[in-house]
């Protein structure tokens, strides 16, 4: 069912679907899967509903949370990307360690107009996925930013105090070349 909604094949994985979820009502990926064949054919209060089922069942569900960030992101409006930003944050707020989080987050908040949060859930990804030289440029660049209120740039400067060391130590850790 899943090939066939990327095939764009909707009616027959909507068949498809119909006959797995009465061999298995209720299932999980049967129910992502029907969300994803309302987001295909752009059936927008359908995947809505399914998702804010899904995730009254099954709150905090990496997945569930991740596919329907995708699904609001996919509308293209800031007010979607606001939302997915909303729905992501959950994730964070649990304690999220997964960058794919950070990076739907950051891409969330750059729909959403937020450049500046978009950046520093970029940086967070960045960090988790322990690139911290590239974190700690994109913070660079972040704090040359006009637009910084006193929070971002607060922000910003304790991340840049905090990697600073970190990414020091890892140069004085690497290997010189011979010269």
């Amino acid at each position: 069912a899943l090939t066939l909604i990327r095939a764009l094949r909707h009616d027959e994985a909507a068949v498809e679907l119909a006959r797995v979820q009465a061999e298995l009502p209720g299932e999980l990926i049967v129910q992502l899967a029907l969300a994803e064949l309302d987001v295909a054919r752009g059936h927008e209060s359908g995947w809505r509903q399914r998702y804010t089922e899904l995730e009254r069942n099954h709150p905090d569900h990496t997945v569930i949370t991740a596919l329907h960030a995708e699904a609001l992101m996919s509308l293209g409006t800031p007010t979607a990307g606001e939302q997915a930003r909303e729905v992501l944050r959950r994730l964070v707020v649990a304690g999220s360690d997964d960058p794919e989080v950070y990076e739907r987050l950051g891409r969330a908040s750059l729909l959403a107009g937020r450049s500046v949060r978009a950046g520093e859930a970029h940086v967070r990804a960045a960090v988790l996925r322990g690139a911290y030289e590239d974190a700690l440029l994109q913070l660079r660049e972040l704090a040359r930013r006009d637009d910084l209120d006193y929070y971002a740039r607060a922000r910003v400067d304790a991340q840049i105090s905090m990697l600073t060391p970190v990414v020091m130590e890892i140069r004085e850790r690497s290997p010189r070349p011979a010269g």
